[in-house]
């Protein structure tokens, strides 16, 4: 299936490329045995941190989908063409049962839209804290899983903003070669190297702060 595909395949794979990019960034040539390297040392180390994290942001991703499924509730009437302004109109009384179940349906509605724009902040969130957790598996091949997603949400600290605007930076971009396709080649390369890029001053400030403090 494709989460077996996604679990032992593709996330695999994207660590090593992650290793490979930052490699590449700090030498003028790379091979790219650096990838076989990374996949046959940390192999296990990948599957846990990348299942791990994976999990997590699924699971922080619930009260998005419970969300959207009570707007969906809520959009019944709408599909039933019950209309209040006409039964108000129409002199009806307020707590008849058809304009109480409609009123009913607009306060899930409502309650969908909060939950589903909490949720939706909440993934943002948790996603943007595990952001680096590709990149720091070949920092830390002999870590835990559980430390290098701690030491994910520790470089994102303070800086997920940043990362986000980074990552709408490249929406217009992304929106032409979904058109151009050939761009493709050229584009997601580039935001990878920048992805590096950022990673590695991320790094870099982390150190330095913690050299100030000793």
């Amino acid at each position: 299936s494709m989460l077996v595909v996604q679990v032992f395949l593709v996330n695999p794979f994207r660590a090593a490329y992650a290793k490979f990019i930052v490699v590449n960034s700090e030498n003028e040539k790379t091979d790219y045995r650096v990838m076989w390297d990374t996949l046959r040392d940390n192999y296990i180390t990948i599957l846990r941190a990348t299942f791990m994290r994976d999990l997590m942001i699924t699971v922080c991703s619930i009260p998005l989908y419970v969300g959207l499924g009570l707007m969906g509730m809520g959009l019944i009437p709408w599909f039933m063409r019950l209309d209040i302004v006409e039964k108000i109109m129409a002199f009806q009384t307020f707590f008849s049962p058809s304009l109480v179940m409609t009123t009913f349906y607009y306060m899930v509605f409502f309650v969908g839209c909060v939950i589903a724009a909490c949720g939706f902040i909440l993934l943002l969130y948790r996603a943007y804290s595990y952001r680096m957790v590709d990149f720091l598996i070949g920092d830390m091949p002999e870590s835990s899983w559980e430390d290098i997603l701690f030491q994910s949400k520790k470089i994102m600290k303070r800086n997920k903003f940043f990362a986000l605007t980074l990552d709408i930076s490249f929406l217009g971009w992304i929106i032409l070669v979904s058109f151009i396709q050939i761009g493709s080649f050229f584009l997601y390369p580039y935001i990878d190297a920048t992805n590096a890029q950022f990673y590695m001053r991320l790094k870099d400030k982390k150190n330095t702060e913690t050299q100030t403090i000793i």
